[in-house]
C-alpha cells in the first residue's frame, strides 16, 4: 500500500502548538504530527483489511480482483480520513508521547 503524507487540518484532535516556538522546532512538531497521524492511519489500515478479510465470501456477488482493488482503496481512503481527523485520539496520544520525551532531553 501507498500511504501519503496529508496536512492535518486546523481544528483536529491533535493539540496546536502555540507560534512561539523557533522556525525549526515548531516544523519538527508539525512534522510529528503528520507522523503521528500517519501511523495511526496505518494501523487503522491493517485493522480494517483483517476485519474484511474475516467475513466469509459466498461466492454469489462477489466481484473478484476488481472488488478487491476497491476494498483495499476504500479502507485506505477511510484509515486516512479517520486518523487525519483525530477521531480516535491514537495519534494525539502518540504526538504528546513524543514530544514530553522531546522536552526531557
Amino acid at each position: 500500500m501507498n500511504y501519503s503524507i496529508q496536512k492535518i487540518p486546523s481544528g483536529s484532535a491533535i493539540p496546536e502548538q502555540s507560534n512561539t516556538l523557533p522556525g525549526k522546532r515548531q516544523k519538527d512538531s508539525d512534522k510529528l504530527k503528520r507522523l503521528s497521524a500517519d501511523f495511526e492511519s496505518l494501523l487503522i489500515g491493517q485493522m480494517l483489511k483483517t476485519m474484511r478479510a474475516s467475513v466469509p465470501k459466498n461466492g454469489l456477488i462477489d466481484g473478484g480482483k476488481g472488488e478487491e482493488m476497491f476494498n483495499d482503496l476504500l479502507d485506505q481512503e477511510y484509515a486516512n480520513k479517520y486518523a487525519h481527523n483525530g477521531d480516535s485520539g491514537l495519534s494525539k496520544a502518540l504526538y504528546e508521547q513524543l514530544m514530553r520525551r522531546e522536552k526531557g532531553k
